[in-house]
C-alpha cells in the first residue's frame, strides 16, 4: 500500500504531481555470501563454487542460474551440451541461509571408452529458506562413434556417428546437432547452446556449437552456456568450433576447431596430435560444453556453472 508525504525509514518516492510526493514501502534485501560487488543501483553477488547465501532482511532479487557444461566426446565425439540456463527476476528471498551449489563440468573418460556418465554436467541449484529448489540442469556429454548412449541435459550433446542425438531440456536449453557417418568420413555435431541448436555435422568437417546467451547482471556482458564442437576424422576435415564460451572440436588431420571467446572465460582451442586430436575445454564458470575430439582423442572438459544474485542498493 502506497502512503503519502512521509518521511518515514524505508520509504522511496515513486512519483512527484503538482508538488505532492507518493511514497511506497519496501524492504531491501540484505545478504551475505559469495563475492560481493556493486554495479549501478544493485549489491551483486556471485558464486564461483558452492556456497551459501545468508539474507538476513527479506526483499526481491534477480537470480543467474547456470549449470555445469558437458564434455565432448571421445573417438569422433559430439561437442558437449551446455548446462542449463535460468534467470529468474523479482524473486522473493526470505530471511535464513540457502544453500548454493555450483555445478561441476563433466570430464571426459578417455578415448575407447565410449559414453560416460561422467561427461555430463552436474546442476546447479539454490535450496533452503522453505523455497522450492531452484535447479538449472547439467549439460549433456556429446556422442561418440563406440556406443548407443545418449547425451540429455539442460542442452543436449552433439551426436556421434553411433549415438542418438541429446536433448536439451525446455526453457533451460536446446539439442545438439546431428552427426555423418559411419563411414570413411566420420564427423559429429556440435553440442546444444543456451540461444540455439548445436549445428548439424556437414561431410567432412564437425558442426559448431549452438551459441550461449548474454547476461549483465555481474556488470559485463559475458555470454554463458554455450555448446562445444563437434570432432571430425578424414583427410581433410575441419573440426566444428564452440559457440561463445564453448570449447572447439578437435579435428585428425587438418584444421582443429576453435574455443568460443566474449565469456568469462573463453573457450579452449582443439590440440592437433597428428591423428587424436584433443577437443578443447570449455571456460571455467561458463556453463559451456567441451569440444568433441577424434577417432584416437578424447573430448575437451565442460566448463563449470554460476550463480550470480543481484539486488538494488537504495
Amino acid at each position: 500500500m502506497g502512503k503519502l508525504i512521509g518521511t518515514a525509514p524505508n520509504q522511496v518516492p515513486t512519483n512527484a504531481d503538482l508538488g505532492t510526493m507518493a511514497y511506497r514501502d519496501f524492504e531491501q534485501l540484505k545478504g551475505t555470501g559469495g563475492t560481493v560487488s556493486t554495479v549501478g543501483l544493485y549489491t551483486v553477488h556471485t558464486f564461483t563454487s558452492s556456497s551459501s547465501f545468508t539474507v538476513s532482511t527479506p526483499g526481491i532479487a534477480d537470480i543467474l542460474v547456470v549449470a555445469g557444461g558437458g564434455a565432448g566426446g571421445s573417438d569422433i565425439g559430439g561437442g558437449g551440451g551446455a548446462g542449463g540456463f535460468i534467470t529468474y527476476t523479482n524473486f522473493n528471498f526470505a530471511s535464513g541461509t540457502y544453500t548454493i551449489t555450483v555445478g561441476a563440468g563433466g570430464t571426459n573418460a578417455g578415448t575407447n571408452t565410449g559414453y560416460s556418465s561422467v561427461q555430463e554436467g552436474s546442476d546447479s541449484t539454490i535450496s533452503g529458506g522453505g523455497i522450492s529448489l531452484l535447479t538449472s540442469i547439467g549439460g549433456g556429454g556429446g556422442g561418440t562413434e563406440r556406443t548407443g548412449s545418449v547425451g540429455d541435459g539442460g542442452s543436449g550433446g552433439g551426436q556421434g556417428p553411433r549415438s542418438p542425438v541429446g536433448d536439451g531440456t525446455p526453457g533451460q536449453g536446446n539439442n545438439g546437432g546431428t552427426s555423418v557417418g559411419p563411414s570413411a568420413q566420420h564427423s559429429a555435431g556440435g553440442g546444444g547452446g543456451s540461444a540455439s541448436a548445436g549445428q548439424n555435422a556437414v561431410n567432412p568437417n564437425g558442426g559448431d556449437g549452438g551459441a550461449g546467451t548474454q547476461n549483465n547482471y555481474d556488470g559485463n556482458n559475458y555470454y554463458y552456456a554455450a555448446g562445444g564442437g563437434g570432432g571430425s576424422y578424414s583427410g581433410s576435415s575441419v573440426g566444428g568450433d564452440g559457440g561463445i564460451g564453448g570449447g572447439g572440436g578437435a579435428s585428425a588431420y587438418d584444421t582443429g576447431g576453435t574455443g568460443g571467446g566474449s565469456a568469462r572465460n573463453s573457450g579452449g582451442n582443439s590440440v592437433s596430435l597428428g591423428g587424436g586430436g584433443v577437443g578443447g575445454n570449455a571456460g571455467a564458470n561458463t556453463g559451456s560444453g567441451g569440444g568433441g575430439g577424434t577417432e584416437a582423442g578424447r573430448g575437451g572438459n565442460g566448463g563449470s556453472g554460476i550463480i550470480i544474485i543481484r539486488y538494488k542498493t537504495y
